[in-house]
């Protein structure tokens, strides 16, 4: 009888570290999602005072050199 109780509280220990675990993988995932959604929020304002020429010439070149996609014409 004792054997199950020591096992038992064995297994909370174990359940309780991973808890803690989770907790602090939640945390870390929050502040990478917090961080990402401030640096997207400041770079999206970047290309905000380009002409659409300059535009349109940034996506050109971002289409076919970065992501490799070609224009059909």
């Amino acid at each position: 009888m004792f054997k199950f109780f020591r096992r038992k509280s064995k297994n909370t220990a174990l359940n309780l570290d991973k808890m803690e675990a989770v907790d602090t993988e939640l945390t870390n995932r929050q502040m990478l999602i917090e961080n990402a959604l401030e640096i997207r929020k400041n770079q999206t304002k970047l290309l905000d005072n380009l002409d659409e020429v300059t535009k349109n010439r940034l996506k050109n070149f971002a289409e076919e050199r970065i992501f490799k996609i070609k224009r059909r014409n």
